[in-house]
């Protein structure tokens, strides 16, 4: 088969295609699935944003209740040394990366 006859049944396809009167669901239901899985997609990031947000604040609070009792003799260099650890020593989600802990 010459690469001139592969491209004249693909063109008489198309035209096919085209003048085709059934299947115009299929049609409709592929561009409606755009936005549908578009907003699944969306959907999940907002609910893993949330996710990571609320462990961060759990690990952030526990942290500090554990530096409030030591905050008053530690040093600032201490200070921010044992927040960081305990910071990533209750944050257990490896997804979560690059995180600074600035303790005041």
């Amino acid at each position: 088969m010459t690469t001139a006859t592969i491209w004249q049944r693909v063109y008489k396809g198309f035209r096919q295609f085209g003048r085709s009167k059934g299947g115009n669901i299929t049609i409709t239901f592929a561009f409606a699935s755009i936005p549908l899985f578009g907003m699944a997609g969306a959907a999940l990031d907002y609910s893993r944003a949330n996710s990571a947000r609320t462990a961060m604040q759990a690990a952030v609070d526990s942290a500090a209740l554990m530096l409030s009792k030591d905050a008053q003799t530690l040093s600032t260099t201490a200070l921010n040394q044992k927040g960081t650890a305990y910071f990533t020593a209750l944050l257990t989600r490896p997804d979560l990366t690059n995180i600074t802990v600035t303790t005041t």
